[in-house]
């Protein structure tokens, strides 16, 4: 089953795994899925804890610390990084290549963190990623991602892609 936003796909548990759904909260959501195996389960108490300080402010720039009584949870996972290393992940265009989104399968026995911005490299453009994500384990997901290059929509190296570089 495909979904037509990463959103959309976390909210509906795209994931083959038939014991998991999602919480309908959308601040959680990323990380709300009910399974006592799953990282879900260690991070949303410690999520729920957060509390924002005192907003430190100069100039533009706003910054408000999150305040905690708890150190985090221990989560196993990967990166896109190493998971594409391994071969554990794929990342290609959908059937019908669209701009906006690209299919991501995630065959590795943990979730794949992928930060927002991170950039993806190949396929018929290069993109970036619109948000930061926890993909679950064993996982077919629709990526929501931005160009970064244009004037080409044509395959570079085919149809997948690798992660690009990280600052």
């Amino acid at each position: 089953m495909r979904f037509a936003t990463a959103a959309a796909a976390l909210r509906h548990a795209s994931c083959h795994s038939p014991s998991l759904e999602c919480l309908q909260n959308p601040f959680l959501e990323a990380f709300s899925l009910h399974n006592a195996a799953n990282p879900a389960q260690l991070l949303n108490p410690w999520l729920r804890s957060l509390h924002p300080g005192k907003s430190l402010v100069m100039d533009g720039l706003a910054l408000v610390p999150l305040h905690t009584r708890s150190a985090p949870p221990s989560l196993d996972y990967m990166t896109l990084a190493e998971a594409y290393a391994t071969g554990d992940v794929i990342v290609s265009e959908k059937s019908i290549a669209s701009v906006p989104t690209l299919l991501l399968v995630n065959r590795c026995s943990v979730p794949i963190f992928i930060l927002d911005g991170e950039e993806i490299v190949g396929g018929r453009q290069n993109r970036v990623v619109n948000t930061t994500l926890l993909i679950p384990a064993q996982c077919e997901f629709e990526l929501d991602v931005t160009c970064v290059e244009q004037g080409r929509w044509h395959p570079a190296d085919g149809e997948t892609f690798a992660p690009g570089e990280t600052l």
